[in-house]
Order: C-alpha cells, then structure tokens, then sequence
C-alpha cells in the first residue's frame, strides 16, 4: 500500500474521532482473583476470561508502548473499554486492509475514482467559488487532469457523484461506517435515542464531505 494512502485514511479516522469526542469510561465488574491458564487446560469460565481481559485491558497496559498510546490518544478511545480495542482493531484493519474492488475487467467507475470526484468537487467549490454540484461536475469536467472525468462530462459526473456519496456503490464509505457505526449506535443507546435510517444517511454524507476534504 502507498504510504500516502495509509496516511490519509489515518487522518480521516482521526478526523472522525475528533468530531465524535472522547467515549466515556465504562464500568465493568471484574473478579479479584483469576487462576493459572495453560494451553492444555479447558477453556476459561467466563469470569476467568473477564478478568484476563481486564487485566489485559488496562490504561497502564498500554504506558510503555508509545504506538498503542498514539493510536488511542489520536482516536479518541477509551483504552479501559474492551469494546474499544474492538473499534481500534477495526479501524487499524481499514487502514491497512482497504475495500478491494473486484476482479475481472475494470470498471468505468470504482471506490477509488469515486474518491478522486468527490477530492475534485469538494476542491472546484473551494477554489472556484462555486457552490453548486452541477457546476462543480462542468468546472472538472472541462478541467481536470483526469480524462476519465473529461469523458464522463458534465451530466455524467453529476450521476456519478450521487454514487460516490452512497455506501452502496463508494465501498470506502461502507468500510468507514462498518468501522464507526457500532461507536455512534451505543452512543445513541445510552442517550435513549434512537438510531434511524436519517441518521444513517447523514452519516454517510458526512464521511463523503470528510474524504473530499482530504
């Protein structure tokens, strides 16, 4: 993988992280005491297993390695949380392990090109003072260095980016919400509220807005 690929999905989660914040610390019950594990002994009974896992799990855990600390400080997650060694270990597998188009013949259109419109688009409004898509789609049409784009034209952008802002078609932003969904729906679960198909597709526009931002 090109390292500034791994770079930029790094800033994006942590991009996410900050808008998301810190998660609380979460309190869990723990026996005093654990027993001896050996490979050759059945598999633990579940408070031996919890209380490994906590052990494991603790902030201190993580004091002499520098990368764990980073990675968790920059992430904005809880170290004392087991579930958030899941997130991170799901956010490190999006990074190093990105969504993979399928095989065969190229597509006209994939997850990499539709990141490149959404990167173009973002920058024609910004640059251009433009604020509108449709005039965004004519500006990178006629301008950009990437004569897919050239070939789409105006009219063939603007339905393109429509799929580049939709998980079902931008597997990289499948792959983003596979990775930060499960943080926002307990977030919801613990404020009471309801996690809805609207919150979902706000979701999605917001990581759409991210990638074009990088």
């Amino acid at each position: 993988m090109k390292q500034d690929t791994f770079s930029k999905r790094f800033r994006l989660l942590k991009q996410l992280g900050k808008q998301l914040g810190s998660s609380p610390t979460v309190d869990f019950f723990f026996p005093a005491k654990v027993g001896a594990l050996s490979a050759a002994s059945s598999p633990p009974d579940s408070n031996t297993w919890v209380a490994y896992a906590q052990s494991a799990l603790r902030a201190n855990s993580i004091s002499s390695d520098p990368h764990l600390q980073r990675a968790f400080t920059e992430l904005k997650l809880n170290p004392e949380d087991p579930r958030q060694w899941r997130e991170l270990a799901s956010q490190m597998a999006y990074v190093l392990f990105p969504h993979v188009d399928r095989g065969g013949r190229p597509a006209e259109w994939n997850s990499k090109r539709y990141c490149e419109l959404l990167k173009e688009v973002h920058d024609a409004k910004k640059r251009q003072d433009i604020s509108g898509d449709e005039e965004a789609c004519a500006f990178v049409a006629k301008k950009s260095n990437r004569a897919y784009f050239n070939k789409a034209g105006r009219d063939g952008l603007k339905k393109a980016l429509q799929k580049a802002r939709s998980p079902k078609h931008n597997g990289t932003i499948r792959d983003l919400l596979r990775t930060i969904e499960p943080r926002m729906k307990r977030r919801y679960e613990e404020a009471g509220a309801p996690w809805t198909p609207e919150i979902e597709e706000r979701l999605a526009a917001l990581l759409a807005a991210r990638i074009g931002a990088l």
